[in-house]
């Protein structure tokens, strides 16, 4: 049986041969694939919609996000700005304050070694005795003892103008009394901006210290010079009474010296109380005050005009001449009053001598114009 399968099988492969040749013979031909479906057209117009409604959805969306965008952008710039303007105007607030202080300390500084540069030396003066010290002159050696006594108040200029708050040159007027009865003490302050140059200022308030001018004062005083004994340093008089005579006559003798510094005047004055030399009248009252004035050249045709003086109640007639006695304080109530209003008669007068020199001027400089004129 297996034979007869074997014979079966061999004679099929035989009958096959020339048929496997013809297969393994054949060039390879392209795989047959069964086609592909047809692919689905893309519909553009369906997607241009789509994207035109997506852009235009997009486009409102920025439209409404705009406004609060620009807000929210222009609110902080603004603030920003705002900030930055506080901050600029605080710090030009703290710059003006540190530079202000700066000045002041400054200023300070100049005055403090002005002040340790005047120490007095008294030792360069041929003294004759030491009565000078209490506002007294003897019959010789009168210049060097008044000289001495000025200096030694020149050179508590600077404390005083420290302590008065006058380095600062700020305008301010006061006045005010310290202490009771006997001992009452009369302070009085003026320091104003003038405009005029400091030396010129100074030369017209010469004038009136040398009474080549005087005053009209409220209350009528007379001055005069008693002894001129150098170009800055002299010796005067003034005599003054109430209208109704109720007091008697107020007689001031004062020394004064003038010192000439760089970019300021000084004038350093001082009462005399007692003079050897010049008796007082006994039936007059005497004055006893002393006191600084500065003229300080600020800028081109300016100047600081500070002065500040201190004096004492009056001394008084003794009873045995005569004089009733007078209520407390009265005398000395009617001396201030007269002070005070003679010193804007002062102030009042020192001003049209200025306005009076300064269309003098301009007066002369118009006539010289002309003059040049063919």
């Amino acid at each position: 049986m297996a034979s007869t399968l074997d014979a079966i099988f061999a004679d099929y492969l035989e009958a096959d041969d020339t048929f496997l040749e013809e297969i393994s013979l054949e060039p390879n031909r392209p795989l047959l694939l069964p086609p592909a479906p047809p692919a689905k057209k893309r519909r553009l117009k369906t997607e241009i919609e789509y994207l035109r409604a997506t852009h235009d959805e997009l486009l409102e969306r920025l439209a409404e996000l705009a406004p609060r965008a620009m807000a929210t952008s222009s609110s902080i710039w603004a603030q920003r700005a705002t900030e930055q303007a506080h901050a600029a105007h605080r710090a030009m607030q703290e710059n003006g304050q540190l530079k202000q202080a700066l000045e002041e300390q400054l200023k300070l500084i100049e005055v403090l070694q002005r002040a340790f540069r005047k120490i007095p030396r008294l030792g360069a003066f041929p003294l004759t005795s030491e009565a000078w010290r209490n506002g007294k002159l003897g019959v010789d050696g009168r210049a060097q003892d008044a000289e001495a006594l000025l200096d030694m108040q020149y050179s508590k200029l600077e404390s005083q103008w420290i302590r008065h708050d006058l380095h600062n040159n700020v305008n301010r007027r006061n006045a005010w009394v310290q202490g009771k009865d006997s001992s009452l003490l009369l302070h009085f302050i003026n320091s104003e901006l003038w405009d005029i140059d400091y030396l010129e200022l100074a030369s017209h308030y010469w004038d009136y210290i040398t009474v080549k001018v005087q005053a009209d004062f409220a209350t009528p005083v007379h001055m005069e010079v008693l002894e001129h004994w150098a170009p800055n340093l002299l010796y005067s008089r003034y005599l003054a009474q109430d209208e109704a005579k109720t007091f008697p006559v107020y007689e001031g003798r004062t020394v004064t010296k003038r010192y000439m510094e760089d970019n300021r005047v000084v004038y350093v004055w001082r009462s005399i109380v007692e003079d050897d030399g010049r008796p007082f009248d006994p039936n007059h009252a005497r004055d006893s005050q002393s006191g600084w004035a500065v003229i300080q050249r600020v800028g081109l045709n300016q100047a600081q005009f500070s002065i500040y003086f201190h004096l004492t109640p009056p001394l008084v007639p003794p009873p045995e001449l005569g004089w009733p006695p007078y209520p407390v304080g009265s005398f000395t109530e009617a001396i201030i009053q007269a002070f005070l209003a003679n010193s804007s008669a002062f102030d009042s007068s020192l001003r049209k001598v200025v306005a009076a020199a300064a269309a003098q001027r301009a007066s002369d400089m118009a006539t010289a114009e002309l003059n040049l004129q063919p």
